[in-house]
């Protein structure tokens, strides 16, 4: 988890944003994997 996908109790698990077999290990899931807003993590981390 990091800055802007803080960890939930329960809420959020690894399989929510890393889908098997969608990417490398340790290739990190862009904005656009789940949300299709225009977010970036520098515009979430201002608000």
């Amino acid at each position: 988890m990091d800055e802007v996908h803080k960890p939930h109790d329960g809420n959020l698990v690894c399989a929510d944003c890393h889908a098997v077999h969608d990417m490398n290990v340790g290739q990190k899931p862009t904005c656009e994997s789940c949300h299709d807003d225009g977010r970036t993590p520098e515009s979430i981390l201002k608000k």
